[in-house]
């Protein structure tokens, strides 16, 4: 409880500005699929919504085939996409 009494102000973000990058990315008119909007600053544990890279592990295909996998046997639900014609 202490480290969360000290560290949160400095590290994390109150529910309001935890929010903006979503709103950022469902309100600007310039944000595009594949965008990826988050704060500003280095680490990102706060700043202004901006375009942010993805790192390596986040745009891998594999990976997310094997989050997406994971997923399914962890929740029981399978979702099938259809393809369209």
């Amino acid at each position: 409880m202490v480290f969360a009494h000290i560290g949160n102000p400095l590290f994390a973000r109150n529910p309001d500005q935890g929010a903006l990058p979503q709103l950022n990315a469902a309100t600007d008119p310039t944000v595009r699929s594949g965008h990826l909007i988050g704060p500003d600053v280095v680490a990102e544990p706060r700043g202004t919504p901006t375009r942010v890279e993805l790192s390596a592990a986040a745009a891998s295909p594999e990976t997310g085939r094997r989050l997406w996998a994971l997923s399914e046997k962890m929740t029981g639900v399978r979702l099938t996409i259809p393809t369209p014609a």
